[in-house]
């Protein structure tokens, strides 16, 4: 996955980079430094990254919650809803 995929994810679906990273459960340093190419995520948060690639709008339950910016997700949390939506 490069580094402009990973950027067109939450732009996508119109999402903060911190929140972004809460939903990738990872620091926003981190969302950053693969945005520029500097680093590459791994394990399951690449595996993630993928699934959010082919389909971005498995993020809409989220979106518009009212404290989205206060929650933090946990992917195995996000893997669960992609599950239940095949």
């Amino acid at each position: 996955m490069s580094a402009k995929d990973i950027q067109r994810i939450p732009e996508r679906v119109k999402l903060s980079q911190s929140v972004y990273a809460k939903i990738l459960n990872v620091s926003s340093s981190s969302v950053r430094q693969w945005e520029q190419g500097k680093r590459t995520p791994t394990g399951s948060t690449k595996v993630l990254l993928e699934l959010l690639k082919k389909n971005p709008g498995i993020l809409n339950y989220r979106k518009d919650h009212p404290h989205r910016d206060s929650l933090i997700f946990f992917p195995w949390q996000l893997a669960l809803q992609i599950h239940f939506l095949f």
